[in-house]
């Protein structure tokens, strides 16, 4: 199975990488932008270089025009710690609903999760879950 970054446009041996990469901006950085602009997977590339910190040309933008799509979506600015991680998507959602002071039940309902899918993925994130949605959990254990 291909990955998406293996169907990229910008993966092709004709392609120069330092386009993608200019030190100013100008010509080597539209180059790069046309062959975003006709590339199959320009979505999951953007979308990737949303949730990480990355420099260069990703999805047919620049770190400038990502860091202003990030301010008009409401999504953290990705630099310091969470970036080195590079934490999930859907570790990244939760986080930021927790920060703003919604309860694992909130998050339920955001994220449309059964409490058992939100209750394996904390597990797999190694996330403590608060002791009401542990009590559901069971509760829902116990009467299925």
């Amino acid at each position: 199975m291909t990955t998406w970054r293996e169907q990229a446009a910008c993966n092709d041996s004709t392609v120069d990488p330092e386009w993608f990469f200019p030190e100013l901006p100008g010509l080597a950085g539209n180059k790069a932008k046309a062959i975003c602009n006709g590339c199959e997977v320009r979505k999951q590339c953007l979308d990737a270089a949303l949730w990480q910190s990355v420099c260069g040309i990703w999805g047919g933008t620049t770190k400038s025009e990502r860091v202003a799509m990030r301010r008009e979506l409401g999504m953290p600015l990705v630099s310091g710690w969470s970036a080195r991680t590079e934490r999930s998507r859907w570790e990244q959602q939760y986080y930021e609903l927790r920060e703003l002071g919604y309860s694992d039940f909130d998050v339920i309902r955001k994220l449309g999760v059964k409490p058992q899918s939100l209750m394996r993925q904390l597990n797999r994130y190694g996330i403590k879950a608060s002791q009401d949605l542990i009590d559901l959990v069971q509760e829902q254990k116990r009467s299925s």
